[in-house]
């Protein structure tokens, strides 16, 4: 089996950064998303955590982090512990 195919679905998990871009432009209600320096500490988070895969996806969610990261109703989804 591959490794860079999703579990739960067909498919290919690796996203390349323009991709990631395009989804985080989509405008977004300022009261839905953290600040910038809420966004980048999360992100640092994410980045120097062991479940982080791909460059781009947690392990736990599924989800792109610069994409979770960005709204006020998500949280770290690791099971030892949110890390934000």
């Amino acid at each position: 089996m591959a490794t860079n195919v999703c579990k739960g679905c067909s498919g290919n998990v690796i996203i390349k950064k323009e991709e990631v871009d395009r989804i985080l432009s989509k405008q977004l209600p300022d009261n839905l998303i953290v600040s910038d320096e809420i966004y980048q500490k999360r992100l640092e988070a994410c980045y120097d955590c062991p479940s982080f895969l791909y460059g781009t996806t947690c392990l736990y969610s599924g989800c792109l982090v610069e994409y979770r990261a960005k709204f006020t109703s998500k949280n770290c989804p690791n099971p030892a512990g949110a890390k934000w």
